[in-house]
């Protein structure tokens, strides 16, 4: 869709103007900001953009407000290349040196995007491909009660705590946990084959093959687990800060984002090493219908795996910050992952 110098200099205007305080805008306000351009003529060049879909008028005698599809024409075609505002570039320089220092530095980020952006925020790592398995643990709880623990050679610790059918013998404990280690202590995880490995410890296992059975499956679901992208959420308040939302929306749209393959498909799809933007109404999944989602991929590693850093906010939101924002925060993630200054 092209439009005229003017009418995206109205369009720009308008979006800018809604995005600051939420109100329709109207032709005299323009006239003053826009200059040597009559209200009746700003006034015709708005009904175009109703009728091209991109402005739409509340009421009769009001002003008017974007569209999602004038946002959409904002963000990519009118807004340009934005900078990050000194202030958020400090903001930001200060808080990552904090965040290196952290056992979990995901988590630590994804709390500081947060606070700084006042939007629901999640970081994700990729797994990284020289990751193996340091050792598996068991712990009996009781006869019917066990935990197994995996520890990956990146210092990530994984458990999962079973019920099980049947009791479990100090035995069956024992020899479960012995195949598990000279099975998997050592392997890389991405090359690990969860079937063949638990066919293999079954075989051994003997007599005790019927009691480790669970163990042997729930083994194979924490490796599945710690070869996927780690992903941590935060900011669920800040949703509930979004104008008009109601906690049972904003509960809808965390457990949305709570799940991780969801989550990894849209991130691909809006974001590469600069930030990109992809409209709620352009999911899919009604529940982001009035919110928007801004996400960078930062590089980890030599290159050849990425993670992303992405925020989810009211689609009223301020692109000309957040873009830049979330782009520079992902820039500096990446150089602090990979133990850079």
């Amino acid at each position: 869709m092209d439009l005229t110098p003017r009418k995206q200099d109205i369009l720009s205007s308008i979006v800018s103007i809604y995005i600051a305080n939420g109100e329709p805008v109207g032709s005299k306000l323009l006239c003053n900001l826009i200059g040597n351009v009559s209200s009746a003529t700003i006034r015709n060049e708005m009904s175009d953009l109703v009728i091209m879909g991109l402005l739409d008028q509340p009421h009769t005698s009001a002003g008017r407000v974007p569209t999602a599809a004038g946002l959409r024409y904002y963000v990519r075609n009118l807004l340009g290349k934005c900078t990050i505002h000194p202030s958020d570039k400090y903001l930001i320089d200060s808080i990552l040196p904090r965040i290196a220092e952290k056992d979990n530095m995901l988590e630590a980020a994804a709390g500081a995007l947060a606070e700084i952006t006042r939007c629901a925020t999640l970081i994700t790592s990729e797994a990284d491909h020289s990751t193996r398995i340091h050792t598996v643990e068991l712990v009996p709880i009781s006869e019917r009660v066990a935990v197994i623990i995996l520890i990956t050679s990146a210092g990530n610790v994984i458990s999962r705590k079973l019920r099980l059918e049947e009791p479990l013998s100090p035995e069956g404990a024992e020899r479960f946990i012995a195949l598990a280690k000279e099975q998997l202590n050592g392997r890389e995880l991405l090359k690990f084959n969860a079937a063949e490995t638990g066919k293999r410890i079954m075989a051994d296992a003997g007599e005790y093959a019927y009691e480790t059975a669970p163990l042997v499956k729930a083994l194979s679901g924490l490796v599945s687990e710690a070869t996927g992208a780690e992903m941590k959420l935060n900011g669920q308040s800040n949703l509930m800060c979004y104008g008009g939302m109601s906690p049972v929306a904003a509960r809808e749209i965390f457990e949305l984002i709570s799940r991780r393959q969801t989550m990894m498909k849209l991130l691909d799809d809006c974001s590469s090493d600069h930030a990109g933007v992809i409209f709620g109404d352009e999911t899919g999944y009604h529940v982001l219908a009035n919110s928007s989602i801004i996400a960078a991929r930062y590089r980890l590693g030599n290159g050849t795996h990425f993670g992303y850093v992405g925020l989810i906010g009211p689609r009223r939101m301020d692109y000309e910050r957040m873009i830049p924002c979330v782009e520079y925060f992902a820039r500096g993630l990446g150089a602090i992952m990979n133990g850079k200054e």
